[in-house]
């Protein structure tokens, strides 16, 4: 942060529809450049681990654990960038299929956030409706909720929501 100003990039990494192995990389080469740019924040699509138009391939088990994979993959590669990074991927958690975001930093998964409000598809969470969570790398569940906040060394003095555009 310099003058209380901190660089912030959005980022459209190339993707291929349920490929999220292929998705990962790619969302690398975006986060390494972002990096070199100095950005201290960088925001990546909804459901970018797996791309947008998988229609029913999203309620295939393969797929979604296939994006947590991926997920790994990408914080992995965050470590030693000091950048926030928030990316989209589908989670599913206690039978139910979510559009989340995912917030990176420093190697780490430190929280998800689920998408409240879209219509029509099993891909929202019911407001106010707190989800636990537990991810590979997490030693223990978490709790994936639609109003949780972050906060980061890339960031100091700075705390940081998730929102999706027709949330709210």
């Amino acid at each position: 942060m310099k003058d209380g100003f901190i660089k912030v990039a959005a980022g459209s990494p190339l993707v291929r529809v349920a490929d999220p192995d292929y998705n990962a990389k790619e969302i690398i080469k975006t986060m390494r450049k972002a990096a070199q740019q100095r950005a201290k924040l960088l925001v990546l699509p909804e459901l970018c681990i797996t791309g947008a138009t998988c229609g029913h391939l999203f309620r295939q088990r393969l797929l979604t654990d296939a994006a947590l994979a991926a997920l790994e993959k990408v914080a992995e590669a965050g470590r030693g960038l000091d950048m926030l990074v928030v990316l989209g991927l589908p989670v599913a958690c206690g039978g139910r299929l979510y559009s989340a975001a995912a917030v990176l930093y420093e190697g780490e998964v430190i929280g998800l956030v689920p998408r409240e409000n879209v219509a029509g598809t099993v891909f929202s969470a019911p407001s106010g409706e707190e989800l636990s969570l537990r991810l590979p790398s997490w030693n223990e569940a978490r709790s994936f909720a639609p109003d949780s906040l972050f906060e980061s060394r890339a960031l100091p003095g700075a705390v940081i929501g998730v929102q999706f555009a027709a949330d709210r």
